[in-house]
């Protein structure tokens, strides 16, 4: 494990059937996730808690995943933002968040996926 790691990161995602999905993934490689399903809640929850990382959707009411993208950023510019969307790719908007975002995952996701973002983001 590498130093520093708390093991927990922070799912925002109005679709709670997703964001289980992918807290039971995470327990499977030791990390606890905690679910929120909006961007204010999100902030809230970095002010209060230790996250090792953000992992959002794009499309959401409310706060975008983009604006909360941005407010992790400002106030917690070394926390990684990993973004998922089930939508396509290929728009500028799209494409804008994906260049600054520490990862990406395309829903549906699979376990590799998630080992994958785990070791590529937080080298575990």
């Amino acid at each position: 494990m590498a130093s520093g790691l708390t093991r927990k990161i922070l799912i925002v995602d109005d679709n709670m059937n997703m964001s289980s999905l992918l807290r039971e993934i995470l327990e499977v490689f030791d990390f606890e996730g905690v679910n929120v399903e909006s961007g204010e809640k999100a902030l809230d929850n970095l002010k209060s808690d230790q996250y090792d990382m953000v992992i959002t959707d794009l499309k959401m009411p409310g706060m975008s995943g983009e604006e909360l993208f941005g407010a992790v950023k400002q106030d917690y510019p070394e926390m990684p933002v990993v973004v998922i969307t089930g939508y396509s790719v290929s728009s500028p908007e799209t494409q804008q968040i994906l260049s600054k975002a520490d990862g990406f995952l395309h829903k549906p996701f699979k376990v590799t996926d998630v080992e994958g973002l785990l070791k590529d983001v937080l080298k575990v």
